[in-house]
């Protein structure tokens, strides 16, 4: 374990941003999202480094897959098509400060895009994509990963280096050879580790991880994500579809906000004889997404989409992909919805249809 003290934190990130485009989280009007680190440095933006705030409003997926983006160049010329695959160019990306919620998102997205036939857009990204994760030592009120046996402060989770906040330092710990790299290859920035203070943070991360069980007295965890998988058919007819359906808006801010949400459209954007194609963040809970080209839609109705969603999550992706369930906890659902519609009722009011 190595220590960087916080006042050597932005020179730190200034050296490493000379062979990475850092992310990492930022403070501006009382709201956190991913930022570049870049932009924290011009005084006139009003950004503020925030590594305390647990869970930012946004999930990091979308510097593995992008809101929008224009990957094939086309140009008619006469008779002939020509097409022309966008590279994609700069500096790997480094994701600094993300949760283990988010960290352990990326891996159900890499079952749905590395996959035969691999999304080759996705795996450039992934490929080039460094992360930092910061373990948690305390839990927002809208947390719930332990119900999908995430450790939210622990260090097994696929990133590159794991790090403690505490007092006036950050404790980073290598989580792969690149990670055990930029420790090597900076370490003019870090200082050992009294082995007292290591042996603590070890010991409050355990508590921690152990400390929220789906015994404890939360609410958020009294539910059992497989309820919907050993229950599925009786679950699927039931009634509580319509009644969430009549409160839901099919906004779609829980697709878009939801780290593991991974529906796309593509479209093509041309003028005269050249264009571009790019594919965007769609929502299942769109009226048209399920729209066939000949006017039929298996799914008209809201109640049929917003079952399609939470059974995808909770019973057809687990069917697919060796019992993996397409939820983090993160809790981002619960703070976004206008009117409080979130994976942890749904599983309340599934577990109500069983015991009727």
């Amino acid at each position: 374990m190595l220590k960087l003290d916080k006042n050597k934190l932005q020179d730190f990130l200034k050296a490493i941003e000379e062979e990475y485009q850092i992310q990492l989280p930022v403070k501006k009007a009382d709201q956190t999202d991913f930022c570049n680190f870049e932009d924290t440095l011009k005084p006139n933006k009003g950004l503020e480094i925030d590594l305390n705030t647990r869970l930012s409003v946004k999930s990091p997926k979308s510097y593995l897959f992008p809101r929008s983006e224009s990957y094939l160049e086309f140009k008619k010329d006469n008779e002939r098509l020509d097409f022309k695959l966008k590279e994609l160019t700069g500096k790997a990306n480094l994701i600094f400060g993300i949760r283990n919620c988010d960290q352990e998102s990326f891996k159900i997205l890499d079952k749905v895009f590395l996959q035969e036939p691999v999304d080759q857009l996705y795996k450039r990204r992934r490929n080039s994509t460094i992360t930092v994760v910061a373990r948690c030592l305390e839990q927002s009120e809208t947390c719930f990963c332990q119900l999908f046996e995430i450790e939210p402060a622990g260090s097994e989770t696929g990133a590159d280096l794991y790090y403690y906040n505490y007092n006036d330092g950050l404790y980073f710990t290598a989580g792969s050879d690149q990670g055990e790299l930029i420790l090597s290859d900076y370490s003019q920035y870090f200082k050992s580790v009294e082995p007292e203070i290591e042996k603590k943070l070890n010991q409050e991360a355990n508590q921690f991880n152990g400390k929220i069980t789906a015994d404890s007295d939360n609410p958020l965890m009294q539910n059992k994500p497989e309820l919907l998988y050993d229950n599925k058919e009786a679950i699927f007819n039931s009634d509580i579809w319509q009644e969430l359906a009549n409160r839901c808006l099919e906004c779609g801010i829980c697709t878009y906000l939801c780290p593991t949400c991974h529906c796309y459209d593509i479209q093509d954007y041309s003028a005269d004889q050249s264009g571009e194609r790019y594919r965007c963040w769609d929502s299942c809970l769109f009226s048209n997404f399920t729209e066939m080209a000949h006017g039929d839609n298996p799914r008209e109705e809201t109640y049929q989409r917003l079952r399609q969603r939470f059974f995808h999550k909770l019973v057809y992706f687990p069917e697919e992909q060796e019992e993996s369930l397409a939820c983090v906890g993160c809790g981002r659902c619960l703070g976004s919805c206008p009117v409080n519609i979130d994976i942890t009722e749904v599983l309340a009011l599934a577990g109500g249809v069983i015991n009727d």
